[in-house]
């Protein structure tokens, strides 16, 4: 059975549930300037984002070398996995290192900026004539919640896909939503044009099924239909997510399209950003608020600091999450009311010490 809809590839099973929220992702991604995308249901992040790699790896025929960002990217351990896949094998035989890691960025008055680590690795550990693919999250969440300059993604992509690479953006823990993707992302400062810096491929997950096992990986139709003739097999149309997850997605699609839920959960935000400056600027262990969104994260002046944090965190009802470089990551509800976030915050102020008490 082929579900209707552009960009809806065929399942090996299918029910109405699937079809539905299969169409409903190639919709939002539609929305969101993405065309022509081939959406396949994953049963994790992981998997969504090691499909878009494989069908780079085979699409592009040439030899490849990735392009990752450095201090804490999500997807570096997929690209580690796929070290033993046969299509990876022969990237990883290459001559040169076939992983670019962009690591010391700078701390720029927007972000985290990759820009001069790229230059200067393309310098120094540039596979020969290698096709590159940037893989990229505009919030790095393992690294902490900490944002990256929008600008410095675009240029980093526009040069890679310039000549003849890919970009894959990697939105597994945000998909798309946590973050509230931030709107000079894939619109090149100086020439206000998408095409030569936006995405090639989108990894999606838990986030549209409320932390259910569901994920999806969209690729230009054009790059699908190339890995194919490539001889790409098995991954790229296996089905792999179950009927209660899709139902999930749907009922999350329609709860978000909610102008109302928008509307409390851009509030909700913007309040807890405020307060959280507040706190931070009055404690005397923590250094700075990160992030976008619904993606946060909070510095420390030391590691002791930040693991003081995470256990009075859970001592207090909190749960927190370590990051790196002395973080704490914080991924609040999205459907919170007051009630809800003056506790949170309640519970911050202890873990911060922010008045130099207990």
């Amino acid at each position: 059975m082929r579900a209707r809809g552009v960009g809806v590839i065929e399942w090996t099973r299918t029910c109405p549930e699937m079809d539905k929220a299969q169409l409903l992702i190639v919709q939002a991604l539609e929305k969101a300037g993405w065309e022509d995308m081939v959406v396949t249901p994953q049963t994790s992040g992981t998997r969504a984002l090691e499909n878009l790699i494989r069908i780079a790896t085979v699409a592009l025929e040439s030899n490849v070398q990735f392009v990752v960002q450095g201090g804490g990217f999500h997807g570096s351990g997929s690209l580690n996995r796929l070290a033993g896949l046969a299509g990876f094998k022969d990237v990883a035989a290459n001559t040169g290192n076939p992983i670019m890691f962009l690591d010391d960025p700078k701390q720029g008055e927007n972000g985290l900026d990759y820009r001069d680590s790229f230059a200067r690795q393309m310098r120094v550990a540039r596979n020969g004539n290698a096709k590159r693919v940037f893989l990229a999250e505009s919030v790095l969440g393992v690294g902490g919640g900490r944002h990256v300059d929008p600008d410095s993604i675009n240029d980093i992509a526009a040069e890679v896909k310039a000549d003849g690479g890919l970009f894959i953006l990697d939105a597994v823990q945000s998909s798309l939503r946590r973050e509230g993707l931030d709107e000079r992302l894939f619109v090149r400062k100086g020439t206000g044009t998408q095409d030569e810096c936006k995405p090639d491929m989108v990894a999606i997950s838990k986030g549209w099924a409320a932390g259910m096992g569901v994920a999806f990986s969209a690729a230009n139709r054009k790059l699908v239909d190339q890995a194919k003739h490539n001889g790409l097999g098995g991954g790229n149309d296996t089905f792999s997510i179950q009927p209660a997850a899709a139902a999930a997605v749907i009922e999350v699609v329609d709860i978000y399209g909610d102008g109302a839920f928008q509307e409390n959960l851009g509030a909700q935000t913007r309040q807890f950003h405020d307060r959280l400056q507040e706190l931070v600027e009055a404690s005397p262990t923590a250094t700075d608020v990160s992030g976008d969104g619904m993606m946060l994260g909070i510095g420390f002046t030391d590691a002791e600091s930040q693991a003081a944090a995470l256990k009075k965190s859970t001592q207090l009802g909190l749960f927190v999450a370590p990051g790196g470089g002395n973080r704490i990551r914080l991924l609040p509800p999205t459907d919170w009311d007051n009630e809800t976030r003056l506790k949170a915050e309640g519970i911050l102020a202890g873990v911060l010490n922010a008045n130099g008490q207990e």
